[in-house]
C-alpha cells in the first residue's frame, strides 16, 4: 500500500503543471464569487460573444491540460525509469472528455458573471463554445492520425517517384524523427516491433497537434483583439485564457525534459528570465520628442486667459477661481472624477459658469484619466464641454480599458520574453492601454472642438495652446520619479513661473528632467504616467522615436507622491497670492473642489488578535500601504487649511468623495459599479458640500481683500 502511494506521488509530482493549470481554472471560478471586486471584474463578460469565445477557451484550456498530463504519465516509465503505473492505450483526441467536466465550475461563472440579463443568451454562448471545443478535438483528432501515419510510414519509394508534396511531408517526418531520437528515452522508441524498427512515442503526436491548434488560436487573438485595430472585443478573462494555456504546454514539456537531469523548472525559467533582461537590456519606453511647437505658458497668461473667457459669457460681477484635485484609485477615480465634474457643470445654480472658473485641474493616477475626458470635450467657444457631451464623457470614463491592458500582458509583453531583439520598444500593455482610451476620446460627440484635430489625439502642445486662449483650464497632471522619489509635473505650463520662491519646483517638469529644451507627448501618454498603476501599468522611460537617447529616468504612478493632487495645487495657489502682482485680486473668490475617488471616512479595521509570524512579515508592508494615504490626506488638508486661515472667507475648500460603494482597484467596472457610483453622486450632490458650493458660486460678494499677503521671507 505504502508503495503504491509512493508511485502515485511520484506520477503527481511528474505531471504537477498540468494539475496546476487545471486547478487555476477552479480557482477562477472560485474568485468570480468571493474575490474582491477588482477580481470578480476580470469574470464579466457582455454577450453572447463574449461568452462563446470564453467558453471555448475555459473549456480547450482543460482538455491542453488532459493532453500534456496523460501524456507524461504515459510515458514517465521509460522517461524517468518510474515503475509503470496506470497508463492508458487511448492515444486519441476524445480521450479528454471525460475530463472537461473539470471546466463546468468557470463556465457557471462566466454564466453568473455575464452582464447580459437574456438568460438564453447566456446559455446559447456557453453551449455554442463548448460545441467548437468540440469540433476542434475532431480537427485535433484527424491530423493526429494523419501525423502518425506520416511518423510511422517507412521510406517508400524513391525520390524521384514520389510527388513534391509527398516528399516535403516525409522531409518533415524524418526530421521529428531524428528530433525524437536526439531527445532520447520518453521521445522515441529504439525496440518497436520487436527491434526491427523505433518509431516516436505514442502521444506525441497528439501533443504536437494540439500546440499547433493552440498557436493558431493564439496568434488569432492577436489579430482580432489588437486595441490599435480593434476588430473583436473580449472580456478580460478570455486573456488569462489564452496566456495560461501557452504556459502549460511550454512548461509541461520543459518538466518532462528537465525532470530527467533533476533541474527544477522554476530555477530554469527564472534563469531565462535573467539573461534575456541582462543581454537585451529590456525596459518600457513612452514616445518623447524635441518639438518648438510646445511653448510653456506661464501662469499669469494662463489665468489672465481663462479669466477673460469667463467675463466674455458672464460679464458684470467678478468672476470665481476655482482649482480642482482630483485623486487617484483606478478607474473608480477616473469615473468619479468625470461624474463630479460633469455633475456640477449639469447642476442648477452652477452651469457652464462652473466649468469656466475652473483655472487649474491638479490631479494624480485614475484622476488624470478623468480630467482627460472632461478637458477633451471642452467647445472652444463656450469654454466648458456642451451639455450634450456630458453623458458621453461619463461613458467613456466609465470604459473599461482592461482587457486591452490584459492583450499587452499576453502579447507584446510575452512577446518580450520569447523574441526580444524584434519587438516594438512602444508597443507594450500601456500602449495597448492608450489605444483603449483613445476610442473612448473619439466616441465623443465633440465635432466643435479645436483642441485637437479631429481623429488624432492632442498633444501637450495642443493643450498649450488652449490654456493660452483661454480655452483650456491649467493642467498639471502629477507623476514620481522612481529613482528620486520626486514629483513630475507634466503640464502645459512654464513651470519656472511657478517656481518663484518655491524652490526648485522648475526643476519637476519633464523638460528638466530628461534634459530637453522643448518637448511634446500625447496627452494620452501624459495621462497614462500619471496613471502608472502598480502592475497593470509598466513604469516606462523616455525615448525618442528617433535620434540620440534620454537618460533612464523611470516614471511611476503620482499616487506614489501625493495621490490627491492637493500639494501641487496648494503650491500653485501660493504663487498665485504672493507673487503673480495681485491677480488674485481680479476674483471674488478661490474655490478649492478635492474629488476624492473613496469614502472621505473610511471604516477603520477592527484590531487584530493574531499576530506572529504572519503579521511579522506582512505587518511592515501593511503599514506603509495605510500610512501612506492617512499622511497624504492630512498634508494636503493641513496646507489648504494653512491658506485658508492667512485668506479667511476667500479661500474656500468643499471635499466631494462617494459614500457606500466597494471600488475595484482595476481598469474595469461592472454595471453594478457603475450604478453605485450614479447613486453615490445623487447622495453627494444633495448633500452639504454641494449645496455650500452653490452658495458660493451665488454669493455676490467680494472676499479678495480679507486675503493678506503671505510672508514672502520665509
Amino acid at each position: 500500500m505504502l508503495r503504491t502511494l509512493g508511485i502515485i506521488a511520484q506520477y503527481l509530482y511528474l505531471i504537477r503543471i498540468p494539475v496546476f493549470f487545471a486547478a487555476a481554472t477552479l480557482v477562477l471560478a472560485v474568485l468570480a464569487f468571493v474575490g474582491p471586486s477588482t477580481v470578480r471584474n476580470v469574470m464579466v463578460t457582455s454577450g453572447w460573444l463574449d461568452l462563446a469565445v470564453t467558453s471555448f477557451l475555459a473549456v480547450f484550456s482543460v482538455a491542453l491540460c488532459v493532453f500534456t498530463g496523460t501524456t507524461i504519465w504515459n510515458l514517465a516509465s521509460k522517461r524517468f525509469r518510474v515503475p509503470a503505473f496506470g497508463g492508458t492505450r487511448s492515444r486519441t483526441a476524445f480521450r479528454a472528455l471525460p475530463f472537461l467536466v473539470c471546466a463546468l465550475p468557470l463556465l457557471i461563472a462566466l454564466y453568473v458573471r455575464s452582464s447580459s440579463e437574456a438568460r438564453l443568451e447566456r446559455v446559447t454562448g456557453i453551449l455554442l463554445g463548448a460545441a467548437v471545443t468540440f469540433v476542434v478535438l475532431w480537427v485535433v483528432e484527424r491530423v493526429r492520425r494523419w501525423l502518425v501515419r506520416l511518423l510511422a510510414e517507412p521510406v517508400g519509394p524513391p525520390a524521384h517517384a514520389r510527388g513534391p508534396l509527398t516528399q516535403l511531408f516525409h522531409r518533415l517526418g524524418n526530421a521529428l524523427t531524428r528530433l525524437t531520437k536526439w531527445l532520447g528515452n520518453g521521445y522515441y522508441d529504439p525496440e518497436f516491433e520487436n527491434g526491427v524498427r523505433g518509431r516516436v512515442e505514442p502521444g506525441h503526436a497528439l501533443a504536437t497537434v494540439a500546440t499547433l491548434v493552440l498557436a493558431v488560436v493564439y496568434f488569432a487573438g492577436y489579430w482580432a483583439f489588437d486595441p490599435g485595430r480593434s476588430l473583436l472585443e473580449s472580456p478580460s478573462i478570455a486573456f488569462v485564457l489564452l496566456l495560461l494555456m501557452p504556459l502549460q504546454v511550454v512548461l509541461a514539456g520543459v518538466t518532462f525534459y528537465l525532470d530527467r537531469y533533476r533541474v527544477p523548472v522554476f530555477l530554469a525559467v527564472v534563469a531565462y528570465v535573467a539573461a534575456v533582461f541582462t543581454i537585451w537590456r529590456l525596459d518600457h519606453y513612452f514616445p518623447l520628442q524635441e518639438s518648438p511647437a510646445m511653448q510653456a505658458v506661464p501662469l499669469a497668461d494662463a489665468v489672465n486667459a481663462r479669466a477673460a473667457m469667463q467675463q466674455a459669457h458672464d460679464p458684470g460681477t467678478k468672476p470665481i477661481l476655482t482649482v480642482v484635485a482630483a485623486s487617484g484609485g483606478g478607474i473608480q477615480a477616473a469615473a468619479w472624477t468625470a461624474r463630479v465634474l460633469t455633475g456640477l457643470q449639469a447642476e442648477e445654480g452652477l452651469g457652464a459658469g462652473f466649468a469656466r472658473s475652473i483655472h487649474l485641474v491638479s490631479s494624480a493616477s485614475g484622476g488624470s484619466v478623468g480630467a482627460l475626458y472632461f478637458l477633451e470635450a471642452i467647445d472652444s467657444t463656450l469654454g466648458a464641454p456642451l451639455y450634450q457631451t456630458l453623458d458621453d464623457i461619463n461613458r467613456a470614463a466609465q470604459a473599461s480599458s482592461l482587457e486591452a491592458t490584459a492583450w499587452g500582458w499576453v502579447y507584446p509583453d510575452f512577446f518580450r520574453l520569447i523574441l526580444p531583439w524584434g519587438v516594438n520598444a512602444f508597443k507594450d500593455r500601456a500602449w495597448a492601454m492608450e489605444r483603449a482610451w483613445e476610442r473612448s476620446l473619439l466616441r465623443l460627440e465633440t465635432g466643435v472642438r479645436n483642441t485637437v484635430t479631429p481623429g488624432r489625439a492632442s498633444s501637450l502642445s495642443d493643450w498649450a495652446s488652449g490654456v493660452r486662449r483661454g480655452v483650456l483650464p491649467a493642467t498639471i497632471f502629477n507623476a514620481t520619479v522612481v529613482e528620486s522619489g520626486r514629483r513630475l509635473l507634466v503640464t502645459p505650463l512654464d513651470l519656472g513661473s511657478i517656481s518663484r520662491g518655491r524652490g526648485d519646483l522648475a526643476d519637476r517638469g519633464v523638460a528638466a528632467l530628461y534634459g530637453l529644451s522643448h518637448f511634446d507627448l500625447p496627452m494620452l501618454t501624459a495621462a497614462r504616467l500619471s496613471a502608472t498603476f502598480p502592475y497593470v501599468t509598466p513604469i516606462a522611460t523616455a525615448r525618442r522615436t528617433s535620434g540620440e537617447p534620454l537618460p533612464a529616468w523611470h516614471v511611476a504612478d503620482g499616487g506614489y507622491f501625493d495621490n490627491f493632487g492637493v500639494v501641487t495645487a496648494a503650491e500653485w495657489l501660493v504663487t498665485l497670492l504672493e507673487h503673480e502682482d495681485r491677480l488674485w485680486e481680479r476674483f471674488r473668490r478661490i474655490v478649492v473642489v478635492e474629488i476624492r475617488a473613496f469614502p472621505a471616512d473610511e471604516t477603520v479595521e477592527p484590531p487584530h488578535r493574531s499576530g506572529g509570524w504572519a503579521y511579522a512579515t506582512w505587518g511592515p508592508v501593511r503599514t506603509v500601504l495605510k500610512v501612506r494615504k492617512s499622511t497624504q490626506s492630512v498634508r494636503g488638508d493641513f496646507e489648504l487649511e494653512i491658506l485658508s486661515d492667512r485668506c479667511p472667507g476667500f479661500l474656500e475648500s468643499v471635499v466631494l468623495a462617494p459614500d457606500g460603494i466597494d471600488p475595484p482597484l482595476s481598469w474595469h467596472l461592472s454595471e453594478a459599479d457603475k450604478v453605485a457610483i450614479d447613486r453615490a453622486w445623487e447622495r453627494e450632490r444633495e448633500g452639504a458640500e454641494v449645496k455650500r458650493l452653490k452658495q458660493l458660486f451665488q454669493d455676490p460678494s467680494d472676499s479678495s481683500a480679507s486675503c493678506r499677503v503671505i510672508d514672502q521671507t520665509r
